[in-house]
C-alpha cells in the first residue's frame, strides 16, 4: 500500500522516478532473480555484486531518454 500511495504522489506531482518494482517484475522470474539478490536464510535479501551496476545502468537509460 505504501509504495502505491508514494507512487501515485509522485505521478500527481509530475515527479519522476525509476520504478525499481515495476523494473524487476518485468525483467526477472524464479530463474533470473538471483543476478539481482542473494538468498540468505531463505528470504531473498541483499544485493547481488552485480545488482548495483544492472540498477545504476537502468536509471542512466531512464535519465538519458527524457
Amino acid at each position: 500500500y505504501k509504495i502505491e500511495f508514494i507512487k501515485n504522489y509522485l505521478d500527481k506531482n509530475k515527479i519522476e522516478f525509476f520504478d525499481f518494482n515495476q523494473f524487476i517484475d518485468d525483467n526477472y522470474n524464479k530463474s533470473n532473480i538471483s543476478d539481482l539478490f542473494n538468498k540468505i536464510n531463505g528470504q531473498w535479501n541483499h544485493y547481488s555484486k552485480d545488482a548495483n551496476y544492472i540498477f545504476a545502468k537502468e536509471i542512466a537509460k531512464s535519465l538519458i531518454k527524457k
